[in-house]
C-alpha cells in the first residue's frame, strides 16, 4: 500500500501525455507503435509536462 498511491498519482499526471502522443503519432490504418519503451515514455513525459503548464497557465488566467 505504501507504493501503490505514489505510482497510482504518477501514472495518473503522465495519463495525458500517453494520450496526447498516441492522437498526434496516429497513422492511417495502423495501430501499431513499435518504437522503444524509453523513447515513447520521453515523448509522453514532455508531452505532460506541456500539457500541465499550459492546464495551470489557463487555470490561473481564469481564477486569479
Amino acid at each position: 500500500m505504501d507504493v501503490a498511491l505514489p505510482t497510482a498519482f504518477i501514472i495518473l499526471l503522465l495519463l495525458p501525455g500517453y494520450i496526447l502522443r498516441s492522437v498526434y503519432f496516429q497513422r492511417e490504418h495502423t495501430q501499431l507503435d513499435f518504437s522503444p519503451f524509453s523513447k515513447a515514455s520521453a515523448s509522453a513525459i514532455v508531452l505532460a509536462i506541456f500539457v500541465h503548464i499550459v492546464w495551470v497557465f489557463l487555470f490561473n488566467l481564469t481564477y486569479p
